[in-house]
C-alpha cells in the first residue's frame, strides 16, 4: 500500500503539471509545431545528402567497370591479332607445302581476305569494349546528376518543411498577439529596435 502522504504529494504535482501544462498549451504547441518542421527539415537533408553520397560511390564504382571493360576489350584485339596471324602463317605453310608459293595470286587474295577479317574484327572488339565503358561512365554522371538535383531538392523541402513549422507556430502561438501595441497607430511589433 502507498503511503496517503506520497499519494497527496503526488496527486498536488500531477495538478500542478497539468495545470502548467494548460496554461502554456499554446506555447507548447507552437514550439512543438517549429520543433517538428526543423526535425523534418533535418530528416530530408540527411536523405539527400545520403543519396548524393551514394550517387558518386556508384559512379566510382561504374568509372572502375567502364575501365575492366576497355581492358578486356584490348585483350580480346589482342587475342584476334594472335589469331589472325596465326592463320597467316598456317596459310604460308599450307601455301608453301602444295608448292604453290606464297606469291600466288589465290594465296595472295586469301591472306588479304584473311587480314582485312582480322583486322575488322580487331576494331569491332574495341569498339565494344568503349561503347560498353561510356555507357557505365554515362550512367554514372547521370547518377550523379540526378542525386544532385535531388539533393537540391531536398534543400528547397527542407526550407519548406522549416518555415511551415514556423508558419504553424506562429499560426497557433502569435495568433493572439496585437500589430500594434500600446494604441499607437504608426507602430509595428516586428519593426521595434532591438534591446541589447
Amino acid at each position: 500500500m502507498a503511503d496517503p502522504v506520497t499519494i497527496a504529494a503526488l496527486s498536488a504535482t500531477a495538478s500542478k503539471v497539468g495545470a502548467f501544462v494548460a496554461a502554456h498549451a499554446a506555447t507548447i504547441s507552437a514550439v512543438s509545431a517549429a520543433a517538428g518542421g526543423g526535425l523534418a527539415a533535418v530528416g530530408t537533408l540527411a536523405a539527400g545528402n545520403a543519396a548524393a553520397d551514394a550517387a558518386r560511390q556508384e559512379q566510382k564504382q561504374l568509372n572502375q567497370m567502364a575501365a575492366e571493360e576497355r581492358a578486356v576489350a584490348s585483350r580480346n584485339k589482342a587475342a584476334v591479332d594472335l589469331r589472325k596471324r596465326q592463320l597467316l602463317s598456317r596459310g604460308q605453310a599450307v601455301a608453301a607445302a602444295s608448292g604453290a608459293g606464297a606469291t600466288d595470286p589465290t594465296v595472295l587474295e586469301m591472306m588479304g581476305d584473311i587480314e582485312t577479317e582480322g583486322e575488322v574484327q580487331k576494331a569491332e572488339a574495341m569498339r565494344q569494349g568503349i561503347e560498353a565503358g561510356k555507357s557505365l561512365e554515362y550512367r554514372g554522371r547521370l547518377g550523379v546528376a540526378t542525386a544532385n538535383t535531388n539533393q537540391r531538392l531536398g534543400y528547397l523541402t527542407a526550407g519548406g518543411q522549416v518555415l511551415s513549422g514556423v508558419g504553424d507556430a506562429f499560426s497557433k502561438y502569435g495568433a493572439g498577439l496585437e500589430s500594434k501595441p500600446g494604441g499607437s497607430a504608426d507602430y509595428n511589433w516586428w519593426q521595434s529596435p532591438a534591446i541589447y
